[in-house]
């Protein structure tokens, strides 16, 4: 059924603890939450008293602390958004404080930060930085970045150190991206779901007809995978051994 139209060229969503939808709107430039009841709300639409560039994905963590990735794919041109100038200094990663709200640049080193997860433990950070292409309007840069990052997360639940780069696309640029409980990191490429061990090890992907762009898990046993592409929707049942199998 049709939950919200427009959608404002939303792009990734994650729920909070309290069920809420969080989502990443390119069009508004900024983190919404619908409640449970339907009330609609701005969490956050800018930083320093700037407005954001056109939040992309997002993940909360342990602590309820909500976590965005901010490029300009939703202001280069308007095709995922709305054509403007940047008014932020980098393409960032922001964290959100649980408690008290407050927002921190996180990451600001990469050229567009895309899809996030955390592994199941919460002390690694996995970010995608998708700058080998720039949008619909630039050509693609086989020389860019297409890489996943692993970053650390200290105790006070931020960033504590440089990311390592934990692996590169086969084809295309990472997007969205999901770990399973067994911490193998699925990450949304030009190849389909490219599936990657803690280690950045490559296990595999299953391919898509078209460029896969966000994936999520469901299911009882959590062994369901839904895909989004361009035009369709597929839900996949994975072995329950985990994708070794």
């Amino acid at each position: 059924t049709l939950f919200r139209h427009p959608s404002r060229f939303a792009n990734g969503n994650t729920l909070a603890p309290d069920g809420s939808l969080l989502t990443c709107e390119h069009g508004t430039r900024r983190i919404s939450r619908t409640a449970p009841d339907g009330t609609y709300s701005i969490v956050c639409d800018s930083h320093d008293g700037k407005r954001l560039n056109s939040p992309n994905d997002l993940v909360v963590d342990k602590d309820g602390s909500i976590w965005f990735s901010d490029p300009t794919y939703g202001i280069i041109s308007d095709a995922e958004g709305h054509r403007a100038e940047s008014e932020q200094a980098a393409n960032a990663v922001y964290r959100i404080a649980g408690g008290s709200g407050e927002v921190s640049v996180e990451i600001m080193d990469l050229k567009m930060p895309n899809g996030l997860c955390f592994s199941p433990d919460g002390r690694t950070l996995y970010v995608a930085d998708s700058g080998a292409d720039m949008g619909p309007e630039i050509d693609f840069d086989e020389d860019g970045p297409r890489d996943i990052l692993a970053y650390p997360v200290g105790a006070d639940g931020r960033v504590a150190g440089p990311g390592r780069l934990l692996a590169r696309a086969s084809r295309g640029v990472p997007d969205g991206m999901r770990c399973d409980d067994l911490g193998y990191l699925w990450v949304a490429t030009g190849a389909g779901a490219e599936c990657f061990t803690p280690e950045g090890e490559r296990i595999g992907a299953i391919s898509t007809p078209e460029t896969l762009a966000n994936l999520a898990f469901g299911g009882s046993d959590g062994n369901e995978m839904l895909f989004t592409l361009a035009s369709r929707i597929y839900l996949i049942t994975l072995p329950r051994g985990g994708p070794a199998e």
